[in-house]
């Protein structure tokens, strides 16, 4: 069981409370659940270390393909992340947004990496990387989350658990101030991007997922601008956060400062997976008491 300090899930600021184990895994259903990785899976072939974002976003493009094919929740996240990370290779392309377009394509390449390495463990039966991906993982095998819940699952997991690891991984020994301050430029750059791709993302939920929550936001223009707004600050601010601890990892010397931080990113993202999935766990655990 996590047991922390809670946090508020638009801002990040600490609140008291304890925080309920996650459910485990369940055994696959026939529709829309965990699908078991073989020789002909859905990450066959794929390179699981891309180096850089046309990389990236072939091998998620495929991955996403296969894992709806086959009726699995996480093809959710894995097809909004595709559709983000297009955007982005357009942009370093373009030449029109980065300071730093070379590495930030680096840094695309390994932000997908972990996310790949994360996929690949929860197919391989093997511990997630940290509880927002284990989080994300059970709830897909549990078929009570509704396609929001999925993709907002992938999405924390991998903003607030997996970001401030690949940037620091990418940006390395090279502590120039002022090279630092042009990575920070361009990760700034990224919130402009998932802004312009809410919308999409809105009506891919409907249309290709099926998801009756964006459906009835589509049918208000209000709330659905609303809806996009918010979304779009909720992302900033924990892209925000991230930044500020991507630069305490970059300080610490000792291997047990970076296991501080990294159980800190591993706590916190692992509260927010808690509280998207909170309104599913009362079908969570009758299908659980079920079995």
């Amino acid at each position: 069981m996590f047991s922390s300090a809670a946090i508020d899930i638009t801002t990040g600021s600490r609140v008291l409370g304890p925080i309920p184990a996650a459910a485990p895994a369940r055994t696959a259903r026939p529709k829309l659940t965990l699908v078991p990785l073989t020789q002909t899976g859905p990450l066959a072939g794929i390179n699981l270390s891309p180096k850089s974002a046309r990389e990236a976003l072939a091998a998620l493009t495929t991955v996403a393909e296969r894992l709806e094919q086959k009726g699995d929740r996480r093809a959710v996240f894995c097809a909004i992340y595709a559709r983000m990370t297009k955007l982005v290779v357009d942009r370093i392309e373009a030449g029109d947004m980065f300071l730093e377009p070379a590495w930030m394509s680096r840094e695309v390449g390994k932000f997908c990496e972990l996310y790949l390495n994360a996929l690949d463990a929860s197919f391989g039966a093997r511990p997630a990387p940290g509880a927002a991906w284990n989080q994300a993982d059970v709830f897909a095998g549990l078929d009570v989350t509704v396609p929001m819940q999925d993709a907002l699952l992938g999405i924390n997991a991998h903003i607030n658990f997996d970001l401030a690891l690949s940037i620091s991984a990418c940006i390395g020994d090279n502590r120039d101030p002022e090279m630092i301050e042009r990575y920070r430029h361009d990760q700034d750059a990224i919130n402009t991007v998932l802004s312009q791709a809410l919308p999409g993302v809105i009506d891919m939920l409907d249309e290709r997922f099926n998801c009756k929550v964006t459906r009835a936001l589509r049918r208000n223009r209000r709330v659905r601008a609303l809806a996009e707004n918010l979304a779009a600050r909720m992302f900033k601010s924990w892209r925000s956060h991230v930044w500020g601890e991507m630069t305490e990892l970059l300080a610490c010397e000792t291997e047990e400062q970076r296991t501080k931080v990294r159980a800190r990113l591993n706590r916190i993202s692992g509260t927010i997976a808690q509280i998207i999935s909170l309104p599913s766990l009362p079908l969570a655990a009758l299908g659980l008491l079920r079995r």
